[in-house]
């Protein structure tokens, strides 16, 4: 099955979605090597050497999958940015497989990290849940939050390893029970049509308040629980792994017929806030793009991409670059 490619992977300067001190230091890490593959590319120093210095320009490098498009004489295709203009053509010899390999991790870094934003902008929409979350399996969830917490805090890269497979452990088990009980909890709520006894032996809103209570609960910490269970696989750089987990748990959060509680969400009494329904439909709403950044994120890591395009200043390309800088 032929997979899209996707438009480019961009490289930026200073990326502002990068959210904690360890995204950072991962991504300017994988961007200093490919600085540093650019570099070794026969005549990109020269040409650095004829723009000025700290202006900020942008390299497009074409890329076909994994290989470069390299004419007959084993050059390829790259151009100069700057304002949106080409302000320099250049043929270059063609570069090693491990940039493409570098400008991969980078893009499935960012993917992964829009995914996250994604999940914790729909889990921020819920404000009435308890403080105090209770039972066995959401208990679970927390433990393994707090050890991902813990580990993007040490310094200690076998101690931060450590942390991070404790962590997946304790997430992968409480996702599972949660979901399994977040399907049941759904299905027990009761359904937005009143009929003529509905309220005689109980009041259908309370019932309603009850039970949406204990499936929000579930939601919420379903929701956090893969948002920590990706950063883990995002810190060790298995973008395909965190992927495909990621799609086996948006599938099984829509096997919860979240559907149905967003409809069945609206017998719940009204307070001050987000109206009940609104975590149910911010969901539903969000899930096309969540699952299309799961897949970009898969073709990305597979290579699967038209081009590259690293900002970059002409002065990080000169040699002695790095030795300024120390």
């Amino acid at each position: 099955m032929t997979q899209k490619l996707i438009d480019s992977v961009n490289v930026p300067l200073a990326p502002e979605l990068l959210t904690s001190s360890l995204q950072s230091y991962n991504y300017n890490d994988k961007r200093s090597a490919l600085i540093n593959e650019l570099r070794c590319v026969s005549g990109i120093t020269e040409i650095a050497k004829t723009l000025e210095p700290q202006e900020l320009y942008k390299i497009v490098l074409k890329p076909e999958g994994a290989y470069m498009q390299i004419d007959s004489v084993g050059n390829f295709q790259a151009v100069w940015r700057k304002d949106g203009k080409i302000v320099q053509h250049t043929r270059l010899k063609a570069v090693q497989p491990s940039m493409i390999k570098v400008a991969s991790a980078i893009g499935t870094q960012f993917m992964l990290i829009s995914i996250i934003i994604q999940l914790k902008r729909i889990e921020k929409r819920l404000t009435n849940i308890e403080k105090e979350f209770h039972n066995d399996r959401l208990s679970e969830i927390k433990a393994g939050i707090s050890l991902y917490m813990q580990a993007i805090h040490v310094t200690s890269q076998d101690a931060r390893l450590h942390l991070v497979i404790a962590a997946i452990q304790e997430l992968s088990r409480g996702i599972e029970k949660t979901l399994t009980s977040l399907k049941q909890q759904i299905n027990d709520t009761p359904d937005i049509k009143i009929g003529f006894f509905d309220n005689w032996k109980s009041n259908k809103a309370s019932v309603a308040n009850e039970r949406f209570t204990l499936a929000e609960e579930s939601f919420q910490l379903s929701l956090m629980g893969i948002q920590s269970l990706t950063e883990c696989y995002e810190i060790i750089d298995q973008p395909l792994v965190a992927s495909s987990i990621l799609e086996n748990y948006i599938e099984k959060i829509n096997s919860c017929r979240i559907e149905v509680a967003a409809r069945n969400a609206r017998l719940v009494p009204y307070k001050n806030g987000p109206l009940p329904e609104l975590i149910w439909v911010s969901y539903i709403e969000n899930r096309d793009r969540i699952s299309s950044h799961i897949q970009s994120c898969k073709n990305i890591a597979n290579n699967c991409f038209n081009c590259i395009e690293i900002e970059v200043k002409p002065e990080e390309l000169l040699d002695n670059y790095d030795e300024k800088m120390h």
